[in-house]
C-alpha cells in the first residue's frame, strides 16, 4: 500500500466526532467542577480572608460564663495567722503567699540532697560546703530578684568593692563564694525521681506547686487581657511548640 493510501485510510478513519472542540452548551458550572480536583489547602489559600471580612453565617453563641466561685481574688485562707490578724504588712508577705515556706523546705531538701550527692565531684565548689536553711534560701532568692533589677556586667560584681560599684549590696547578705556554691547546686525537684521522658523533669515539681497557687488564690473574670500574643512555631523544642499549640487552639 503507497503512503498516499494510509494517509487517506488515516483521514477516513478519523472523523469529526473525534475532535473535540468549545461547545457552546458548557457552561461555566463545569469549569468549576475543576476545583474538586484540587486539595482543600489550595482552595483555601485561593482567596485568603481579610482581617476586615465579615465570617458567612450566624455568629456562634456565646457561652454562659459560669465561674467555679466568685472572681477575683481569694485570700481568705491565707492571710490570718493563728491570733486571726491580718498578716499582710511587708512585700515579702505577698511573695510567699506563692514561694511559701513548705515548698522552700522541699528546695532547700532538694539541693542539700543534691550537693551532697555530686558536691565531691565538684571539690573546688563543694569545699567549705554545709547545708541550706530556710532563711538562707530566701535571701538567696531575694538576691537573684535585686540581680534581676539593678544590672551589672558580671555576678562577681555585685562583690566588687570598687568605687563604681560601692552601691550594691548584696554582700551585707551573702559572701560571694556562698551564692556560687547554692547556684551550683541548686535542684527544685528530686533528681532521683526525675523521669527522662518528662521534657519538663527538672521543674515539674516547682511548676505545678505555682501553678496550683495560681488557680487557688485567683479566680478570673470574664473579661480578660491577654498581655502577649502568640504564633505558632515549627522549632526543635517538643514540649514549647505543643504549649503554644495549645494555647492556640484553646487547650
Amino acid at each position: 500500500m503507497s503512503s498516499d493510501e494510509n494517509d487517506a485510510s488515516f483521514s477516513d478513519e478519523s472523523s469529526d466526532e473525534d475532535i473535540w472542540e468549545p461547545d457552546s452548551s458548557d457552561s461555566d458550572s463545569d469549569i468549576e467542577n475543576l476545583n474538586d480536583f484540587t486539595s482543600p489547602r489550595d482552595r483555601g489559600n485561593a482567596v485568603p480572608k481579610g482581617y476586615n471580612d465579615v465570617d458567612e453565617g450566624p455568629p456562634a453563641p456565646t457561652p454562659k460564663f459560669r465561674p467555679a466561685r466568685e472572681p477575683g481574688v481569694h485570700l481568705n485562707d491565707e492571710i490570718l495567722t493563728k491570733a486571726g490578724v491580718r498578716k499582710f504588712l511587708h512585700p515579702s508577705d505577698f511573695f510567699k503567699l506563692y514561694f511559701t515556706v513548705d515548698l522552700v523546705n522541699m528546695l532547700v531538701l532538694y539541693t542539700n540532697k543534691y550537693a551532697a550527692h555530686f558536691g565531691p565531684t565538684k571539690p573546688t565548689v563543694y569545699k567549705g560546703w554545709y547545708d541550706v536553711t530556710v532563711d538562707e534560701f530566701y535571701t538567696f532568692l531575694g538576691l537573684l530578684m535585686y540581680m534581676s533589677i539593678v544590672r551589672a556586667p558580671s555576678v562577681s560584681k555585685y562583690w566588687c568593692r570598687s568605687s563604681l560599684y560601692n552601691g550594691l549590696w548584696a554582700r551585707s547578705f551573702m559572701t560571694k563564694k556562698r551564692f556560687l556554691q547554692i547556684m551550683s547546686f541548686l535542684k527544685v525537684s528530686n533528681f532521683e525521681t526525675e523521669d527522662r521522658q518528662d521534657k519538663l523533669s527538672k521543674i515539674r515539681f516547682l511548676y505545678e506547686y505555682i501553678h496550683k497557687k495560681c488557680q487557688k488564690l485567683y479566680q478570673p473574670h470574664q473579661n480578660l487581657s491577654i498581655d502577649e500574643r502568640m504564633y505558632k512555631i515549627k522549632g526543635d523544642m517538643v514540649f514549647g511548640s505543643t504549649y503554644v499549640t495549645n494555647q492556640l487552639n484553646g487547650g
